[in-house]
């Protein structure tokens, strides 16, 4: 399988730097939920808990809807 890496940088790392560095992720039932939006601060709200899987699960599906090659 040939990958072009450039590619995979700039659409995948771009994605995760635009949404999910330097953000609080957080599960969507929170509790802090409206007060950190209150706050103004950057946030990511999964359906999920996030766990390290859930991440990893979140990247992964990005990263097949972009067209790369993937496998379950």
């Amino acid at each position: 399988m040939v990958v072009d890496f450039a590619r995979l940088k700039r659409v995948v790392g771009g994605w995760i730097d635009e949404t999910l560095d330097h953000k609080m992720l957080l599960h969507k039932d929170d509790p802090a939920l409206p007060f950190l939006r209150r706050l103004g601060e950057p946030v990511h709200v999964l359906d999920a808990n996030p766990t390290a899987e859930n991440i990893a699960r979140l990247i992964f599906d990005y990263t097949a809807s972009q067209g790369f090659p993937s496998s379950r």
